[in-house]
């Protein structure tokens, strides 16, 4: 029952792999080995998706992928179940390739839970880190070289007090596409403090970010965030990092414009919602493949059919129309035009059958959906009760 309890209790709150496993004593009571019990779903899903065959394994044989590393981590678990605490390992973890923190702890009575947060992306950048970083201590022209051509803007701060405030943080260097980005002057800018320069640089929040990076040395990534300056909104992302020397350096992208570009994007469809629920008629978009994207307001009280409901469905199954007076199915429009690229109407005598088997008299007409290129992305249906209904 407290195994059980355990489990799912981890299986319903932790978004993270996670293992549980036995611990497995020899005749004197020390630990030799760890039996793997459960996986939840977030470990098959990210990390390995056949978990149920290593179920009841030895971890020896399906975690470490070098005898070195077997040698290590089976040491570090096995004077965890002596002190029995909760420790996070500094050291990363290889498994598949990928690289992940470790987080492990004994609980009662004799299980070790083993919890895996990937950090493969941030091991791959500190490794390309570790490259740039000896290959600029070989050539100094080389460095000054990508210095002043990449076209990311480069910022190099010399850090004075605590580092807590913008105010420590004194440029040094800046390359020239820095200069271009910001529109500054070299001159105006070095030796002066970035709360200086950047005003709002606190509240934007990458100084807890300098902070982190300057007191641990390790590489961090800051997404794309709005600065504020003269009310005027500019989306800057950045990485981190530490020279050995102790200068704190940015590379980062002004990414205003592909913010900006989403949000137009939304806008727009946005619009295109609002237009296609004031339309009066029923209308209905599929994509590629026939199968639904939007029904508006109108369709869904013509078809019985919610956009919840519909989405994603075959048109054939939400819009089902048969000939009045023959009762056989009629052709998918959406289906001729995929096939043909061209407009199609209904014949007379088309009754669709609403989704509570209620019958109603309708005309329409499907158009392709073309991009740029001209190829068919899709199809809108648009159709309208005739006065005839039938029940």
């Amino acid at each position: 029952m407290v195994l059980r309890n355990i489990k799912e209790q981890l299986i319903s709150t932790t978004p993270l792999a996670f293992t549980l496993s036995e611990i497995v004593f020899d005749d004197l009571g020390s630990p030799i080995d760890f039996k793997l019990l459960e996986a939840n779903s977030t470990f098959t899903r990210e990390m390995e998706p056949k978990s149920k065959k290593i179920i009841g394994k030895s971890m020896k044989e399906w975690l470490f992928s070098s005898e070195e590393d077997e040698k290590k981590w089976m040491k570090n678990f096995k004077e965890l179940t002596l002190t029995k605490d909760r420790k996070e390992f500094k050291d990363l973890l290889e498994f598949k390739n990928c690289w992940y923190h470790i987080t492990a702890s004994v609980t009662w009575p004799n299980y070790l839970i083993i919890f895996f947060r990937d950090m493969t992306r941030l091991k791959k950048a500190e490794t390309e880190l570790e490259i740039k970083q000896k290959e600029l201590e070989k050539s100094q022209a080389l460095s000054q070289s990508i210095f002043e051509n990449t076209p990311d803007g480069v910022i190099i701060y010399e850090v004075i007090g605590d580092g807590t405030s913008g105010k420590d943080y004194i440029l040094k260097n800046i390359n020239p596409s820095s200069l271009k980005i910001e529109n500054w002057r070299e001159e105006d800018v070095i030796n002066k403090p970035i709360k200086t320069i950047r005003p709002g640089v606190e509240e934007f929040g990458i100084i807890n970010i300098f902070h982190k990076v300057w007191q641990t040395g390790e590489v961090a990534h800051y997404p794309a965030k709005a600065y504020r300056e003269n009310d005027e909104y500019r989306w800057f992302e950045n990485l981190v990092f530490k020279l050995p020397t102790g200068e704190i350096v940015a590379i980062y992208s002004d990414v205003t414009e592909e913010k900006q570009m989403e949000e137009k994007i939304l806008e727009e469809k946005e619009k295109l919602r609002v237009t296609l629920q004031s339309i009066g008629d029923g209308v209905i978009t599929t994509d590629e493949k026939g199968n639904i994207d939007i029904l508006n307001k109108a369709a869904e009280e013509l078809t019985g059919w919610i956009q919840e409901d519909a989405w994603g469905k075959p048109l054939a199954e939400v819009f089902s129309i048969v000939n009045e007076m023959t009762r056989i199915p009629c052709e998918d429009p959406v289906r001729k035009v995929l096939e043909h690229g061209n407009i199609v109407g209904l014949a007379n005598h088309t009754v669709l059958v609403t989704r509570n088997g209620k019958e109603r008299l309708i005309s329409d007409s499907a158009a392709p959906i073309k991009n740029k290129e001209g190829k068919i992305i899709g199809v809108v249906l648009v159709f309208r009760e005739k006065e005839n209904n039938h029940n």
